[in-house]
């Protein structure tokens, strides 16, 4: 628990707790024991302060706040004691398609999935529709540290009861389409005369551009340095949002870190990025280092593949960018072969054949999605890591010459 944040209504922060724990434990434990005991008690320290955080820097209505939870720090060690019992129970009790907030899954998963799905929505079909509206009793506090599970077991609850209204088939739409809002989007399989006839008969204009999905493009192309822009634009205009002339050289390079660590994280954990858009970005982050602008060239003392280098090797620390995607899609191979039962990693072995060997040969295809190619590219390298230990000899066979 951070020491420093903001205290619930009783004033007091977790550090007062940490700090005089000799004084205060006992009484926390018996308290938290109670508690336990007899649930109904903690409505007593059940309080919270809700503290409106803007989501831009003109707010103008409620919508444009995030509200977040001042909890008292006891009933946040309760919840948390909750919480830790829960973890290990979660991937049992929650679908695979449910990433979030989840023990062993990550958000990264569910982009493989939506990337295989529009690779594979070239040649489908399909449809859907709107549930009956309903209002929630009560929010979930964000702030909680039990939000988060409590906000997955709703929705996987949710799920529930509208798979059960459909295999009833009870499905009856209440709401209808905006089709200011609605686009359709075609396989290359629908001729354009078709995809024109059916867009008119609908009301509803054509795209081709799916958007993005979890800050990632979904790509049913190929992918391009085209496609990948708005990563060297969004690079370029967090380093432009910094004054470099108040920035010690330390300073910069922490930055450039962060920046490097995050925004590009995004796509590269499930595609493969054209190496021109891994050198702009490096060429954004040499700059910024160095102090250079637009108007402004400074020389460069140190070339980026000592800066590459380890801190223990005399470098900075930070990231060749192509070696970063190469690590991710390495990620996904080693996933596939260790991680069958989830569910990203059963779409890609059923959707490529991937066979039940402990290391299995991945095939690669010119008609393969981006993600794909780019795990059997870096596949090599994943074999060349692997070591098997023979365990109890089941999956273990040998022959005599």
């Amino acid at each position: 628990m951070g020491k420093f944040k903001a205290p619930g209504p009783d004033g007091l922060q977790a550090v007062f707790f940490q700090s005089h724990w000799k004084l205060v434990g006992d009484s926390v434990c018996r308290l938290i024991v109670v508690i336990f005991l007899d649930p109904g008690k903690v409505k007593e320290i059940n309080k919270s302060l809700i503290c409106l955080i803007p989501k831009k820097d003109c707010p103008e209505c409620m919508k444009d706040f995030r509200p977040i939870s001042l909890c008292n720090v006891v009933y946040k060690a309760v919840t948390k004691i909750i919480t830790d019992r829960l973890r290990d129970f979660m991937p049992r009790l929650v679908a695979p398609n449910q990433c979030s907030f989840i023990k062993g899954r990550q958000s990264a998963d569910n982009n493989i999935v939506a990337q295989e799905v529009v690779h594979s929505m070239k040649g489908k079909k399909g449809n859907g529709g709107l549930t009956k509206e309903f209002k929630p009793k009560r929010g979930i506090r964000q702030g909680d540290p039990i939000s988060p599970y409590l906000f997955v077991l709703c929705v996987e609850r949710l799920a529930h009861l509208i798979q059960l209204v459909v295999d009833t088939k009870a499905w009856k739409p209440v709401l209808k389409i905006s089709v200011e809002k609605s686009r359709v989007c075609f396989s290359s399989n629908v001729g354009f005369n078709r995809a024109k006839e059916i867009s008119e008969c609908l009301g509803v204009g054509v795209t081709s551009d799916l958007g993005k999905y979890l800050r990632v493009n979904l790509n049913h192309k190929r992918v391009s340095r085209k496609s990948l822009n708005y990563v060297v634009e969004r690079v370029q205009c967090r380093m432009s949002s910094w004054s470099q002339n108040v920035l010690s050289l330390a300073g910069r390079v922490t930055l450039a870190k962060s920046v490097l660590e995050t925004l590009p994280a995004y796509a590269m954990q499930t595609i493969d990025v054209p190496s021109g858009t891994c050198k702009e970005v490096e060429k954004l982050t040499r700059r910024f280092i160095w102090g250079s602008s637009s108007t402004k060239r400074k020389v460069h003392l140190v070339s980026w593949n000592n800066i590459c280098r380890r801190k223990t090797e005399g470098g900075l620390g930070l990231r060749d960018q192509s070696l970063v995607n190469k690590a991710y899609a390495m990620k996904i191979g080693f996933g596939v072969m260790t991680n069958s039962g989830s569910l990203w990693a059963r779409i890609l072995r059923s959707k490529y054949k991937v066979d039940s060997g402990l290391v299995p040969m991945l095939k690669e295809a010119r008609s393969n999605s981006n993600t794909w190619r780019s795990v059997c590219k870096s596949w090599s390298h994943v074999q060349e890591g692997v070591k098997i230990l023979i365990g109890n000899g089941t999956q273990t066979m040998f022959w005599v010459g």
